[in-house]
């Protein structure tokens, strides 16, 4: 798998694109905005067919290029885990109505769930869901090649905010004590700031430590 890293949108949130590099099938997970970077990233890949528009969860900074995203590439799939899907369509549940973003209701193609798999090309994506820091919080794990996409579940360090309405600090450290038990040799690419492993997070994050 090739993978491209921006951090787009209003506060910089990772957007990640994926490619299989021998059938030109690709994904894109958390685009907070379609700018010209995300597109011109996307062709650089190679990619030929965007089978998916992968989402951590359902705030704003993490779908805001979702719509115009789907404009360019109408067959790609919009797929979040089940519990975020109605922030797709709801400004006051992904935030974007607090903080005053731009919003347009881009409903789910796929509801996901524990244990599904994402199939494009020769890569695999599971499913992981991850609670806490938003309701329907999922993270996709590719294990064919030791990288994880935590969203705001878990960062270098730190781990996601609980306070907004449907978080739950309960939830978020059971997920992430599921995440510290993936292998150590996990890179963990998170929803905001650098990459790290699960090793590293392990042995100095203080949300690991509980």
């Amino acid at each position: 798998m090739i993978l491209k890293t921006l951090p787009l949108g209003p506060i910089e949130a990772n957007c990640y694109v994926l490619t299989d590099g021998v059938s030109g099938c690709g994904a894109v997970i958390d685009p907070g905005d379609c700018s010209p970077r995300l597109t011109s990233a996307v062709a650089d890949a190679g990619i030929r067919d965007l089978s998916y528009i992968l989402l951590t969860h359902g705030h704003f900074d993490h779908i805001e290029g979702v719509a115009a995203l789907l404009a360019r590439f109408p067959s790609a799939q919009v797929a979040i885990g089940a519990a975020d899907a109605p922030a797709l369509c709801d400004p006051r549940l992904s935030l974007a109505a607090r903080y005053a973003r731009p919003f347009t209701a881009v409903p789910a193609d796929l509801s996901l769930c524990e244990g599904q798999e994402l199939t494009f090309g020769g890569v695999t994506l599971h499913v992981l869901e991850t609670p806490g820091h938003s309701p329907g919080g999922v993270c996709f794990y590719d294990e064919a090649d030791g990288i994880l996409f935590s969203g705001d579940t878990l960062f270098c360090g730190s781990a996601g905010r609980t306070d907004y309405a449907g978080g739950n600090v309960v939830l978020l450290l059971r997920s992430l004590l599921r995440l510290a038990a993936l292998p150590d040799t996990v890179t963990v690419c998170p929803g905001h700031g650098e990459a790290t492993t699960i090793a590293r997070e392990k042995r100095y994050n203080p949300y690991l430590q509980v």
